[in-house]
């Protein structure tokens, strides 16, 4: 039995032509099955007033198709409703599962915080990164310094700076105004070359009294599609402290990383 429309919808044909002569035969057969269910209802009526042998042939018929087609259907609600119950129990249970292996990673320089999904690992002090989550695929990246620019957009500069000196084949996207943690942050992509590899970049910067935040989520450009939901998703369980830090002297931002 299906669960649910979506065996339908991917039947239909594409073509105008099929696809009306598809809609039209699905008419007929829920017709069709309409008016056996009701010439089955008629002929029990009618075996029960007229008494004739024909009309009792046929109720007797009617009403044995009626209960084998009214049981097949009450199998089938049956077995559905248990299989999606299930899948949707057995769901939860693995998100209760990954929850509990879900690893919280604290910055060293500052003390912000990312969860680490279960599968992924985290290497610590990575060149300019206090730490990068990956899953081999896929790779998250946090700078975390103590210096705050006052505002998100000279860190954003510098950070769009770089990647023009580093890389080439290089296309940036339009600086972006989001929402992460409660704070403003300003995001951007970036399509590129380097050392004559093609990542993927998603960058999010926030500088204010916590310091200067970089964020990168990157990949092999072929694979970004598939990556990028999941890596929006951790870059989005970040978490500042609260407290100001204290002012120091602003430093550009780092190079961004490579596979």
């Amino acid at each position: 039995m299906w669960t649910s429309w979506a065996p339908v919808l991917a039947a239909i044909p594409t073509d105008p032509a099929q696809r009306a002569g598809y809609m039209i035969g699905v008419v007929i057969g829920l017709l069709l099955m309409l008016g056996i269910g009701v010439f089955g209802v008629v002929s029990i009526v009618m075996a029960f007033t007229r008494r004739t042998t024909g009309w009792i042939v046929a109720g007797s018929i009617s009403g044995v198709a009626i209960v084998i087609f009214g049981s097949i259907m009450v199998v089938a609600f049956i077995a559905g409703f248990t299989k999606g119950f299930a899948k949707g129990f057995n769901n939860a249970r693995a998100r209760a599962v990954e929850a509990r292996q879900t690893e919280v990673v604290t910055g060293k320089v500052i003390p912000f915080t990312i969860e680490k999904p279960a599968g992924w690992s985290v290497k610590r002090d990575q060149s300019s990164f206090d730490a990068i989550l990956t899953n081999r695929n896929g790779y998250v990246g946090i700078i975390a310094e103590k210096a705050s620019l006052g505002d998100n957009e000279p860190l954003a500069k510098f950070a769009r700076k770089r990647f023009e000196n580093i890389s080439t084949d290089l296309t940036l996207g339009d600086n972006e105004t989001v929402t992460i943690d409660g704070r403003t942050w300003i995001g951007f992509t970036a399509r590129c070359k380097v050392d004559n590899l093609p990542f993927a970049y998603h960058c999010y910067v926030h500088s204010g009294k916590e310091g200067s935040i970089q964020l990168m989520a990157w990949t092999f450009q072929n694979l970004w599609e598939s990556e990028a939901p999941e890596l929006d998703r951790i870059i989005r369980t970040v978490h500042l402290p609260d407290d100001a830090m204290a002012p120091a002297p602003a430093a550009a931002p780092a190079t961004p990383a490579k596979l």
